[in-house]
């Protein structure tokens, strides 16, 4: 840790006696007076000597130190932008806190974006090895050389990823607009710098999703849903699911059952067909995880106001940039509870900014939508965020009284499931505000996000409902036909 601070501080030394050496402009006072530069410049390498003198900090973490160093070293020169001079050839220095925080790129000494990642020498690495692959359609070529060429680190970028890297595909499911394999990429993702050979290491034998371009969708429809992807790889907290790079299954039979994990399955992928490679999220969708929680006593109030918190958030960052889902249901919310950083996550972004009305699962759409003709908004999704939330506190999907029923004219006629009466009412209340009749009343995303935390915050009071709740739930737990009674009400 302090090796590596150490390293970063003898540059900064050595760039400052340079100046000093040269005279350069930079380091001059404002008069331009000699004598004064080198009294101030001396007394800043002593202030800096006794910053940065071995044992001055304790073993700590290396973001606190960057910290502390950063607003000390601001403090002695914020009157003095402009300490470290510009190198000859070099592009202009970045404010010192980047410096320290990131370092310098060992392979073209200019200042690295983030972490180990250096944009000029990653881009160029990108650029000579487009010569080594193709997916073979132009369209899908650019979408990913453009995003290799503005990645900033080594996660905000699509990769072309031969299908030779996939090894044991499972069949999981289908739909309209797609089918889901599981399979493993036996190269992985880039993980770190191995500072020894200044290459990056993979992350190899990952479980991934491919998720083929389904019957009822086109290839501008498939870039679409990559290209809203990609929109979300630089912002790491987003709980959009993260789309790795494109594939391109084999163009024969023989070939498909060689990818196979079980040689005889029935489900096998469509030949020649473009899939997107995605994280896999082990516990499935959001019903397959609920209904193995429903007398679960882990699975507290607390646990589902943190769920709701993540997705709403997630909500309020696809609205940020004019999106709206359009399709948002329990099978577009995915479940990993052994990775938390960016599970829950919501996936299913082929539908967003069509101009056309989807067709998606009715229970979830907005009632003022059933008749096809109105235009889908961010409130479309709220309600559809709505039903969401009543999936988690009752641990199965609405409408399910209602078996011989057209679910269109359930929907018309009732308009949103029933409550149960050991919901807590405020959270029953913000429910129905997301099933407004009036669109315009409903709250937006970062609303509901908002109401979450400060639930969560509150949740150990005395007077919380939620604990309250919590507390009846377990009972109930313990009393099985009790639980089925209130959950059919």
């Amino acid at each position: 840790m302090k090796k590596s601070l150490c390293s970063l501080i003898r540059l900064i030394f050595k760039s400052i006696k340079k100046n000093k050496e040269t005279g350069s402009p930079q380091c001059k006072g404002s008069n331009g007076k000699a004598g004064e530069t080198k009294n101030t410049h001396d007394k800043k390498n002593q202030n800096l000597k006794k910053l940065f003198a071995p044992g001055t900090y304790s073993e700590k973490s290396v973001q606190d130190n960057k910290k502390k160093i950063t607003n000390k070293y601001e403090e002695m020169i914020k009157n003095d932008k402009k300490l470290i001079a510009k190198p000859e050839g070099a592009s202009i220095i970045k404010p010192m806190e980047l410096r320290l925080k990131y370092g310098i790129c060992l392979s073209c000494r200019k200042e690295l974006d983030v972490g180990d990642w250096c944009k000029g020498c990653e881009a160029k690495k990108f650029e000579q090895n487009f010569k080594n692959w193709t997916s073979e359609h132009p369209k899908i070529d650019q979408l990913i050389q453009e995003s290799q060429l503005n990645a900033t680190n080594g996660l905000d970028y699509s990769e072309w990823i031969d299908y030779r890297e996939i090894e044991g595909l499972e069949y999981i499911t289908e739909g309209r607009l797609c089918k889901i394999f599981k399979g493993i990429w036996t190269k992985g993702p880039k993980h770190r710098m191995d500072p020894k050979s200044n290459k990056w290491i993979n992350v190899p034998n990952v479980t991934v999703a491919l998720k083929e371009m389904g019957k009822g969708m086109n290839l501008d429809q498939f870039l679409r849903e990559v290209q809203n992807h990609q929109k979300f790889l630089r912002d790491h907290e987003s709980h959009v699911l993260r789309c790795f790079g494109i594939t391109k299954s084999p163009g024969d039979d023989i070939e498909i059952t060689k990818w196979l994990k079980d040689k005889d399955s029935r489900y096998k992928p469509t030949p020649n067909t473009y899939i997107m490679v995605m994280a896999w999220a082990n516990d499935g969708n959001l019903l397959n995880y609920i209904e193995n929680k429903a007398h679960d006593e882990k699975f507290t109030w607390y646990k589902r106001l943190e769920m709701l918190e993540v997705l709403s958030d997630a909500l309020e960052r696809i609205h940020s940039k004019n999106m709206v889902h359009k399709n948002l249901h329990c099978g577009n919310v995915l479940m990993d509870n052994k990775d938390i950083f960016q599970f829950p996550a919501i996936s299913g972004l082929a539908l967003c900014n069509q101009t056309e009305v989807p067709v998606g699962v009715i229970s979830f759409i907005a009632p003022e939508h059933l008749n096809g003709n109105l235009k889908f908004t961010t409130a479309s999704d709220i309600y559809s965020f709505g039903i969401i939330m009543w999936v988690i506190c009752c641990c199965k999907l609405p409408y399910k009284e209602y078996k011989h029923d057209s679910l269109a004219v359930i929907m018309n006629v009732v308009n949103s499931p029933k409550i149960s009466k050991d919901i807590p009412t405020t959270y029953a209340n913000l429910m129905k505000r997301c099933w407004d009749d009036d669109s315009k009343k409903r709250p937006k995303a970062s609303e509901l996000r908002n109401i979450f935390l400060e639930w969560k915050k509150h949740y150990h009071s005395n007077n919380s409902e939620f604990l309250i709740a919590e507390e009846a739930r377990l009972n109930r737990i313990k009393n099985p036909d009790l639980f089925d009674d209130v959950l059919s009400l």
